[in-house]
């Protein structure tokens, strides 16, 4: 019987890292989609460099004001999903737990972006001392850069997150 609880926490283990490396790489497609757009930007004049921040934080701000909300739930859904495994008569395998800390850490990490995200956007942008098109066009590189890795992070808390729900109900059945 050891062999064969051995055998299953190889392949559960196996799972993991194959399902960390989709979560990996569909966050980075993610991030880099959202970057492409602002790497067609190469050098803005200083009014425009202006007007492309002024045009993106409406949209940035909501995305960290969204990305927020969605860290706060999934937190709260994990809690959920580890009462309603508690609840039934299989025993938590140690890689499902392993899978939810990992989530829960990405997810914290996540809110804790989006929050420092979101207290960028109170940023005058018209009264910063900054004349040089050059800074302004890097803030805005930045921002969109910042946003690209706050998707591609929720993209792949999202998808550890269907991963564990998968295994844990595989346990189930």
């Amino acid at each position: 019987m050891q062999i064969k609880e051995y055998i299953i926490d190889k392949y559960q283990q196996y799972r993991w890292r194959k399902d960390s490396l989709f979560a990996v790489l569909a966050g980075i497609a993610t991030a880099l989609t959202i970057y492409a757009g602002s790497a067609a930007v190469k050098r803005a004049s200083g009014g425009k460099a202006i007007a492309l921040l002024e045009s993106t934080f409406p949209t940035t701000r909501f995305m960290a004001m969204g990305m927020m909300t969605a860290s706060a739930t999934i937190l709260a859904l994990m809690v959920t999903l580890l009462s309603f495994n508690n609840q039934t008569k299989n025993k938590t395998p140690q890689i499902t737990l392993r899978r939810i800390r990992q989530i829960a850490f990405f997810d914290t990490l996540a809110f804790v972006l989006a929050i420092v995200f979101l207290s960028l956007h109170t940023w005058p942008l018209r009264e910063l001392p900054i004349e040089d098109p050059e800074t302004l066009t890097t803030i805005y590189h930045g921002v969109l850069l910042i946003a690209g890795l706050m998707a591609g992070l929720l993209v792949g808390v999202m998808s550890l997150l269907y991963f564990a729900v998968k295994e844990m109900i595989r346990n189930v059945e």
